[in-house]
């Protein structure tokens, strides 16, 4: 175009020569500048998160601390679901009752029996489903950042409870028997000196696969737990900030965790009796976690499977609570800190 403009220009008169240079000039610095006007191609703008890593450091954190504090009441609740268990009718069946035993027969200390098992548990079990749950949560939430929808909080919390339950089985069924062990004849006490004398007695004694022992009604228990604890944490909150009396802060975050710890207890009761039941039976004692809550059931009527639900709440609101408050002022530090 250009060379064909310039031809023209060479039989062109000389007063018409200057005047079309001048015009073609002015056209060059119009396209110039309208290119230089026209707005730059959109950057898509990289959403900034927490790093999987710290999510599961956080869940740590959150879940060690929390179970320091509600211990005492998690060995209470084992006492209370042993009580009956082959016609012991001397066994408390109250909550004080059960911690005014405790304390008679082993001092103060007998409330932290197993303490070491709880931790450990708390590092394997609550980390992985509190680091999985979060990060799927923050992974699919909408491009507005808002959360997931409920169909899509019930999977996560099911993988998360499922996979968290299995790697931490070993140490679980460590904590039942270290917990309970007090509540046992004298010649059945298996009397662990530790959380890891008692995985290596386990192994020894039992073989290596006995460290997963209970994990079906295990799994099936934290699946339970983890659905009715994460999830309706999650809804609930979502819900609560949709009113005008609630902001995104740690009161908040308290009414959804107290929520959270009331339908958690009430759904997954049943399938922990029968974990704490089958992890501290005998050989052969049970077929299974469906033969178990059968037996216990007919022997000791059906609202036996919710033994200890007062202590089994007075644990899990407080710790559901601890979680994740803890977890939530970590993720909020963390954001305000390095992501804004």
């Amino acid at each position: 175009m250009q060379g064909r403009e310039d031809v023209r220009a060479a039989y062109m008169p000389p007063g018409l020569q200057a005047e079309a240079m001048t015009l073609q000039k002015r056209r060059q610095q119009v396209v110039a500048l309208s290119a230089a006007a026209a707005p730059a191609a959109p950057v898509a703008e990289t959403k900034k998160t927490i790093p999987t890593g710290v999510r599961f450091l956080f869940g740590t954190v959150s879940a060690v601390t929390a179970t320091f504090f509600t211990h005492p009441v998690d060995v209470v609740k084992y006492h209370l679901q042993l009580a009956g268990k082959g016609g012991n009718a001397a066994a408390p069946t109250t909550t004080i009752g059960a911690g005014q035993d405790i304390l008679k027969r082993q001092g103060p200390s007998g409330l932290y029996k197993g303490l070491t098992a709880s931790m450990m548990r708390q590092v394997s079990y609550g980390t992985t489903r509190l680091g999985i749950y979060t990060t799927l949560m923050e992974k699919f939430a909408a491009p507005d950042g808002s959360p997931p929808p409920l169909a899509e909080k019930l999977a996560f919390s099911m993988v998360a409870g499922g996979v968290g339950a299995f790697v931490g089985n070993p140490f679980d069924l460590s904590l039942v028997r270290m917990a309970a062990d007090s509540s046992l004849p004298e010649a059945q006490r298996r009397n662990y000196a530790g959380v890891m004398d008692a995985v290596s007695q386990i192994v020894r004694k039992e073989g290596f696969t006995s460290l997963w022992i209970g994990a079906g009604p295990t799994i099936s228990r934290c699946i339970i737990l983890n659905m009715a604890q994460l999830t309706t944490y999650s809804q609930a909150k979502e819900e609560l900030l949709k009113t005008s009396f609630f902001n995104d802060n740690i009161w908040c975050h308290l009414a959804s965790s107290m929520i959270s710890g009331f339908v958690a207890t009430a759904a997954s009761l049943p399938f922990d009796v029968a974990k704490t039941r089958v992890q501290n039976a005998a050989k052969g004692e049970y077929a299974g976690m469906a033969d178990c809550i059968m037996q216990t059931a007919r022997h000791e009527g059906f609202l036996s499977l919710w033994k200890g639900f007062t202590p089994a709440y007075l644990r899990l609101a407080p710790q559901t609570v601890l979680v994740f408050v803890i977890l939530e002022q970590l993720s909020n530090s963390y954001k305000r800190l390095f992501l804004s």
